[in-house]
């Protein structure tokens, strides 16, 4: 879900991500299934847009991903860092800003 707001030049967000609990039941193994519990991560942002003088069309965007530096869930069945890196955040929070010129 992604919840934006703007008001004038300036735009704010926060986005959330949710990744579903399952169970892992792979054959490594046998005879217990390990349940993976769900997760949630969130993110903000905002722009800033400038419309005059030498800056004219120059955007300021800074962020936070993972804002709440959720760790990603443990499990004995995942072979690449005991996790799932494709479905789970593993980098934990991360911050950016770019700056974006329209000419």
């Amino acid at each position: 879900m992604d919840l934006r707001y703007a008001w004038r030049d300036l735009e704010v967000g926060l986005a959330w991500r949710y990744v579903d609990s399952t169970v892992d039941t792979s054959r490594f193994f046998k005879t217990i299934d390990v349940t993976v519990p769900h997760k949630d991560y969130f993110d903000l942002d905002a722009s800033y847009t400038i419309d005059d003088g030498w800056f004219d069309e120059l955007t300021i965007r800074a962020g936070i991903e993972n804002l709440t530096d959720e760790p990603p869930p443990i499990y004995p069945g995942a072979f690449v860092a005991n996790t799932d890196p494709s479905q789970f955040d593993v980098l934990g929070r991360r911050y950016y800003v770019t700056l974006a010129l329209h000419f």
